[in-house]
């Protein structure tokens, strides 16, 4: 009932086929059905994505998410991110911090501007991970 409108079908129809008991089976036609609405949403979401200008098909992090990073990863609130506070596994800041500091000013914190600007010149994407 939380899904939209035009998605209720498919939810009640998982939800339905994903809560049948052990014994029950899946034909493939519906497991078909399933997966082909499953890859046409991802589609939409990686088109909707590529809007932003970012020209790439991929889905890219430009500066629009910089406040969600400070948010997320200053801790003491003092503007910069150091390299302790950024050390969560499979973070993005974690994974450029090095890079980025390097590309800046090279003393050791990612200031707003700082992330800004990397993001600005050369967005990170997904794919540059090789994920």
């Amino acid at each position: 009932s939380e899904a939209k409108k035009p998605h209720r079908l498919f939810a009640s129809e998982f939800f339905r086929k994903a809560s049948r008991s052990a014994n029950d089976t899946m034909s493939r036609d519906e497991y078909d059905r399933i997966l082909k609405e499953q890859q046409r949403q991802r589609q939409a979401m990686q088109r909707r994505q590529g809007q932003g200008g970012q020209g790439r098909s991929t889905r890219g992090y430009g500066p629009e998410i910089v406040p969600q990073i400070f948010e997320r990863f200053d801790a003491d609130g003092d503007g910069a991110i150091t390299r302790k506070e950024a050390s969560r596994p499979g973070s993005l800041v974690n994974q450029y911090f090095d890079q980025w500091d390097r590309e800046t000013n090279g003393d050791a914190k990612l200031t707003r501007e700082e992330i800004r600007a990397r993001l600005t010149e050369e967005p990170a994407t997904l794919d540059s991970a090789g994920r």
